[in-house]
């Protein structure tokens, strides 16, 4: 008899191992990313212990065994007890983000903290690349150690561990085949951590080397003692030529306040852009962290002939953390943006009008294009260009 000759009910099957890859990479284009999300995990723990503890050293360690297929995260930040590793691993989408937030709020400070991560599916990413994660920590304030392990199973095993000290060490089993090779060797690592975190306040040291891989210092940081204009200006100069490999025309410091914030360098580029489908690229950053190397959409149409690289801490990010979510105030800020070179150019128009003419020798269009756009702007350099 036909098993089905009556209705029956069947539940869904899941092959879970596949839904984890399937879920990394649908959210993640590349496999590094892996490391970024790893090392914002690693950052918000530390976050959250200095709240607790504003005297400790952080430090976050990564360590490559290629012979074991294995890579090593070390944070020693708030860590997490079995509770925390059930609730937080263990659940698609679980973070304690949001409680963070709320208790910072309630002792009278801002919200936003420092704290880069948001959505607790960042995770999820390791298992692009991973057969078996293991991830062994000690909370703050508790001398209980434990560890959660999965190799792609619906199931997790959560165990009491001994561990020495506070923090999270996460283990990850790299896949075998070439696809991955690069996760474990040390000079392709070193360039991710760069790409992604070169500017992130806490040190990153590789293979227990003595000297941090990321620099943790941005050219628009305040410095102690002050720099004349002269010096700020030969930083910055300095700056596109090592980062962007460009030689600037001009450069225009970008410093809005609250409440959307944004720190960071544009520069007119020396290369010369005769149509608009060239230049305007930007390196964004929420928080010091990377999130778009080369956007080409976040300048305004006309401003093809500038790049550069903004920090926009207030911005809300896409589940993938590779761009930012269209609303408001992303709207908001590209028009702040686009006021700020307008304004820039516009002085410069009027103060230095030899300046100026070396740039519209360059980018006579694009600085028509502006003109069309800004009636104000065109009222200072319509006898100029």
């Amino acid at each position: 008899m036909d098993e089905f000759s009556s209705p029956q009910k069947v539940a869904w099957e899941v092959d879970f191992h596949g839904l984890l890859t399937l879920l990394g990479k649908s959210l993640y284009t590349h496999s590094e990313v892996l490391i970024r999300e790893l090392l914002q995990n690693a950052f918000d723990a530390i976050v959250m212990r200095r709240e607790q503890d504003a005297e400790f050293v952080p430090r976050v360690d990564i360590d490559i065994h290629p012979d074991e297929r294995r890579l090593v995260v070390r944070d020693n930040g708030i860590g997490l007890d079995g509770q925390d590793m059930k609730r937080l691993l263990s659940v698609i989408a679980g973070t304690n983000k949001p409680e963070y937030r709320r208790a910072v709020e309630q002792r009278g400070r801002a919200a936003e903290s420092e704290l880069v991560g948001q959505f607790g599916i960042g995770f999820l990413s390791v298992f692009i690349a991973a057969d078996r994660v293991s991830v062994t920590s000690r909370k703050a304030n508790s001398s209980s150690g434990y560890r959660w392990t999965n190799d792609g199973a619906i199931e997790s095993i959560i165990e009491r561990a001994n561990v020495e000290s506070v923090g999270t060490l996460v283990e990850i089993y790299i896949q075998s085949g070439a696809e991955f090779d690069y996760l474990l060797n040390a000079s392709a690592v070193t360039q991710v951590i760069r790409k992604y975190m070169d500017y992130l306040l806490v040190p990153i040291h590789l293979n227990k080397a003595q000297k941090t891989v990321n620099s943790m210092e941005a050219p628009w940081d305040d410095l102690p003692g002050e720099l004349s204009n002269k010096e700020k200006r030969q930083k910055l100069a300095a700056f596109v030529n090592t980062h962007f490999r460009d030689i600037p025309l001009e450069l225009l410091p970008v410093n809005l306040p609250v409440p959307s914030r944004a720190r960071g360098i544009l520069y007119i580029t020396d290369d010369r852009t005769p149509t608009i489908q060239t230049g305007g690229n930007v390196e964004l950053l929420v928080r010091r962290v990377c999130i778009a190397q080369r956007d080409p959409t976040f300048l305004p149409d006309w401003a093809k002939f500038v790049s550069g690289i903004i920090d926009l801490p207030d911005l809300s990010v896409n589940a993938a953390r590779d761009g930012f979510v269209r609303d408001e105030a992303f709207g908001k800020m590209q028009h702040e943006i686009g006021n700020l070179i307008v304004r820039h150019l516009t002085h410069l128009a009027t103060a230095e009008p030899n300046r100026f003419l070396a740039i519209a020798d360059y980018h006579h269009y694009h600085l028509v294009g502006m003109a069309v756009k800004h009636d104000d702007f065109f009222a200072v350099v319509d006898d100029l260009i």
